[in-house]
């Protein structure tokens, strides 16, 4: 199968994945992210924050992204992008989150939430 999505997704993930020339279906971008591949992982969070705006799925998998137990650069890319899409209703579960965090991961929260509170006004 060489030469194929999954090969070329294998070998440079963020190529194969966030540079795409066509948006890809939000479902085929939610399974990606179970990939065991963290740059495959960041590479769906790069295309998720730029296309998809107002899916509750999308929220909901990059809450779980964000608490969950994946490399931190994964996690910090996930809050970046729920502050990207702006949804006041993450602010609460961000904060939640935060003082059990790293100081990045903690910093990262501040500016999402800052990010999405600006919108408001």
């Amino acid at each position: 199968m060489s030469g194929t999505l999954f090969d070329r997704r294998r070998r440079n993930p963020v190529a194969g994945v966030a540079r795409r020339p066509r948006r890809m279906p939000v479902d085929d971008l939610l399974d990606l992210m179970a990939d065991r591949d963290p740059a495959v992982r960041a590479g769906v969070l790069m295309v998720l924050g730029r296309q998809v705006r107002g899916d509750s799925r999308v929220m909901a998998v990059l809450l779980e992204t964000a608490r969950g137990d994946h490399p931190e650069s994964v996690r910090l890319q996930a809050v970046e992008k729920l502050g990207d899409l702006g949804d006041p209703s993450v602010i609460p579960a961000l904060k939640e989150m935060a003082p059990a965090e790293s100081c990045g991961i903690r910093r990262a929260v501040a500016v999402a939430v800052a990010t999405i509170q600006a919108r408001d006004l």
